[in-house]
């Protein structure tokens, strides 16, 4: 299930990964500080996740690509991960907190936290 991005000002623009004329834009290119929502499309143009960025929050998002061998040879699995980061501030000091989907090959999704600098579960390796 490869999926591509496409972010979302608030004033309606949209910045997508690849063009209609099959250029691309790098994920350096998005202008977060006008980001509305970051949304990962399927080959048929359908959003299958939408990420909501709102005031003070941060958007996340990695693609993983990873090799598992196997007796029969290698299989390539992918993992998207998309979600915000944001700073609040306590009488303890400042406090990061992370929300990140982990969406998988098969569609379902995983909610977490930054897993320790995005440590991959069991099941993931």
């Amino acid at each position: 299930m490869p999926l591509t991005w496409k972010a979302v000002y608030f004033d309606g623009e949209i910045l997508p990964q690849y063009n209609e004329d099959g250029t691309q834009n790098k994920y350096k290119d998005i202008e977060r500080h006008r980001l509305s929502t970051f949304d990962l499309i399927d080959s048929t143009g359908k959003t299958v996740h939408r990420t909501y960025i709102r005031e003070g929050q941060r958007l996340i998002f990695r693609r993983r690509n990873f090799i598992r061998l196997t007796h029969q040879g290698q299989e390539k699995h992918t993992i998207y991960l998309t979600g915000w980061q944001m700073t609040v501030y306590t009488n303890a000091g400042p406090k990061n907190i992370t929300a990140i989907n982990y969406i998988y090959e098969d569609g379902s999704i995983g909610l977490d936290d930054s897993r320790n600098e995005l440590e991959l579960l069991r099941e993931e390796i």
